[in-house]
């Protein structure tokens, strides 16, 4: 149970972090705050605005959606080098990497370097090297992640049920995605845990990446697997209802390296800090760079250290799962 440690509830946590005192804005006028975001406006983001709006800072929200397509990307690089704003906010990996590039491969041309940025829900910005380190960028750019190490979330997985072979649905082209599977495989490795892997393109047709993904569960589950891992993936999340019911239907438990798709859908069990709560702290990054008290390269990567494991008693109870009580008393308990 080594995961436990220091793992409670973040409720008090996270809502003593952003407790300060309102700062003294100068009245220099509205700030310009241009995010980029890969699927749309959704919690984090949400997070972001309503801490910005709570402390009073004027701004002006500029938001632009890629929509889950690369190709959108430089058209708005283009647009911040035009207009010049503030500050740029990036969603993602795909995006963050798209707009503020590598540390060891930036290109001026191609990449934001002299502007101020925020990426917020990168899985792991020193695999997808946006950072080389979490203590200073180096660069113009500082960011918040959110998910637990492979390592950590398998041993919460570990700690909570009792399997042998992991299944997981991959995009190859989410590199977040692939990143993670390898970083999983090691950590399976070192914890007696067989990986099984199918893998899943993507479709602007709904149907067809369900039906996609509901041949891909079938298959997981006619070679063995007894548990689901739900990835940091755009495009699951995507169809987070349909999959994590799908695999329910298939008598598959689904544990998750987030918390909606156990709060939102069907998967039994997941780890990790509230979407709203991450694009919060996010936004305590921002405001301490729009209000001249920090530069980018002086703000570490902010590491969240307090999590909180969810399970869906629902899904346990139709799948007759058995989670082990050390779990049981640390979890918050959902019913959906």
């Amino acid at each position: 149970m080594k995961i436990l440690r220091g793992i409670f509830l973040v409720t008090f946590v996270l809502v003593s972090t952003f407790a300060f005192n309102p700062p003294a804005y100068s009245q220099d006028g509205v700030k310009n705050i241009y995010l980029v975001t890969w699927r749309g406006f959704e919690e984090g983001c949400e997070g972001f605005k309503e801490y910005l709006d709570n402390r009073g800072l004027k701004y002006k929200l500029i938001h632009r959606d890629a929509a889950r397509d690369k190709k959108k990307l430089p058209g708005f690089v283009k647009e911040i080098k035009q207009t010049r704003p503030d500050l740029v906010v990036t969603w993602g990996t795909s995006v963050s990497v798209g707009i503020l590039g590598t540390y060891d491969a930036v290109n001026t041309e191609q990449n934001i370097t002299d502007i101020p940025a925020v990426f917020m829900f990168p899985s792991n910005p020193l695999r997808s090297k946006l950072v080389d380190n979490y203590q200073s960028s180096g660069r113009n750019i500082t960011g918040v992640r959110y998910v637990l190490t492979e390592e950590q979330q398998l041993s919460v997985a570990v700690d909570s049920l009792t399997f042998k072979k992991m299944g997981i649905v991959v995009n190859n082209n989410e590199v977040n995605v692939v990143n993670s599977i390898k970083a999983m495989k090691q950590a399976a490795t070192k914890l007696g845990v067989e990986i099984l892997i199918e893998e899943i393109v993507s479709s602007d047709n709904k149907g067809e990446v369900e039906n996609r993904m509901t041949m891909s569960l079938r298959k997981l589950k006619g070679a063995g697997a007894d548990l689901i891992y739900f990835p940091p993936s755009s495009l699951l999340n995507a169809h987070a209802k349909f999959f994590t019911q799908t695999a329910v239907n298939l008598g598959l438990p689904i544990f998750s390296s987030g918390q909606n798709p156990v709060r939102d859908g069907k998967a039994a069990i997941g780890v990790g800090v509230s979407y709203r709560q991450t694009g919060k702290r996010a936004a305590v990054l921002a405001e301490k760079i729009l209000n001249g008290d920090a530069t980018p390269a002086e703000l570490s990567i902010d590491l969240p250290e307090e999590f909180a494991i969810v399970i869906n008693m629902a899904v346990v109870n139709e799948l007759n799962l058995k989670i082990s009580p050390q779990m049981m008393s640390v979890a918050e308990i959902v019913q959906n």
